[in-house]
């Protein structure tokens, strides 16, 4: 009953998403649960747990090839949680490009953007070298 309801509010995101050139719909809750099965339990229910490794791995399967995963600085069960799945992904998954920013208001937001672009000259080399081997 609860995933219909989420599915339900959804539709008319999903119908907007579907209709536009730019932007595409993400996978659904049943979706991202199964994805990232192979990663993480899907009994882990503190901090994002399974939801990281699912997003990253379904999106992965559509194509995308680079995540930056924001997490809040203080959120220890994240961090824990995620670092382990997010080395996982990066050796499993080839050509993935993942970085963490940790959000916190008092967090420098000069190295934020230092990460995020390192993580984009990154995804851009990684572009370069497969069009070359194309």
């Amino acid at each position: 009953a609860d995933m219909e309801m989420l599915e339900r509010i959804r539709r008319p995101a999903i119908k907007a998403l579907d209709e536009s050139r730019r932007f595409a719909a993400g996978p659904d809750i049943g979706e991202l649960m199964g994805a990232g099965q192979r990663y993480i339990s899907r009994n882990m229910c503190s901090g994002e747990s399974w939801l990281t490794a699912g997003q990253i791995t379904a999106l992965y399967k559509r194509g995308v090839k680079n995540a930056i995963c924001v997490q809040s600085f203080g959120c220890v069960p994240s961090h824990i949680a995620g670092k382990g799945v997010i080395k996982n992904l990066s050796s499993d998954l080839p050509g993935v490009n993942i970085i963490t920013i940790d959000y916190d208001p008092s967090a420098s937001q000069v190295n934020q953007l230092n990460r995020i672009r390192l993580m984009i000259t990154n995804a851009l080399k990684m572009m370069r070298e497969e069009e070359e081997v194309s």
